[in-house]
């Protein structure tokens, strides 16, 4: 039996590249808790797996679908005034 806490260190110190958002939802999915609410290190370890590659397949697809190429002068047409007023804020200081 471990906490929440040792899988979660343990996870985070392994080589799998885990981000913290995918350690919270590997907990969610696959830690479950008896009632002194300790994670039963097997079962853990059995679910786990899976869901690791469920989440890496997640990241991959959103990766591949949020690819956003914002230029300089996209920005300056959307944010000058809020820009301008930054720069001379700073510049007054």
């Amino acid at each position: 039996k471990l906490s929440h806490k040792d899988v979660a260190d343990l996870l985070l110190a392994s080589p799998l590249g885990l981000q913290r958002w995918d350690l919270l939802l590997l907990l969610a999915a696959a830690a479950h808790e008896d009632r002194q609410g300790y994670i039963r290190y097997q079962d853990f370890v059995q679910q786990a797996p899976g869901v690791i590659r469920t989440l890496r397949e997640r990241r991959k697809v959103s990766a591949s679908t949020n690819q956003c190429h914002v230029t300089d002068e996209a920005v300056q047409l959307c944010y000058r005034d809020e820009l301008e007023d930054s720069w001379r804020y700073d510049k007054d200081k």
